[in-house]
């Protein structure tokens, strides 16, 4: 069993119910995949959540006739924002699978892997969830800057992604 210290063992517990902590060998696909659903079940809501700010302000501040460029900035700013949690999405759920042969389950209970893999994992779901709560504090009124903070939470998740990627990757 792991070693992972108990608070993030709770956290996890807590966050993704039916989770095994990569503790059976049959299971290491299940259990990522577990943690990527949730994560992108997180980010959908975001999505969704910013395309219905973004529906508001344009009911509000587009009136008729052709806009301007300027009256367009704040629209071209969620687009950008939008693709960006599109790509997270993807990046998501296109990331490498933890592998399951007998060297990366060796690997993993004598280098401690599993516990770095476990942190990993909460960090993923604690910046998915932190692009959600970014997302759900935008305003109508507050385009574009309001999207700073969702943006900074984008940052944040993409990173995970990528460092969760590369300790993923299978052992050479």
């Amino acid at each position: 069993m792991s070693a992972t210290p108990g608070p993030v063992r709770r956290q996890l517990e807590f966050l993704l119910n039916g989770f095994n902590f990569y503790g059976h060998r049959e299971r290491v696909a299940a259990d990522d995949l577990l943690v990527r659903s949730r994560a992108g079940e997180v980010l959908s809501g975001a999505g969704s959540r910013l395309d219905g700010v973004v529906a508001a302000w344009r009911d509000r501040a587009l009136g008729p006739g052709v806009p301007s460029a300027e009256q367009l900035a704040p629209l071209r700013a969620a687009q950008r924002t939008r693709q960006r949690l599109q790509d997270a999405e993807t990046m998501l759920s296109a990331s490498p699978l933890a592998h399951a042969d007998r060297t990366w389950a060796r690997l993993r209970t004598e280098s401690g892997v599993l516990d770095l893999l476990l942190q990993h994992d909460l960090a993923l779901l604690g910046a998915a969830q932190a692009v959600r709560q970014a997302a759900d504090g935008l305003r109508p009124d507050a385009l574009p800057d309001g999207l700073g903070a969702v943006d900074a939470a984008l940052e944040r998740l993409e990173d995970s992604l990528r460092q969760r990627g590369e300790d993923l990757a299978p052992p050479c």
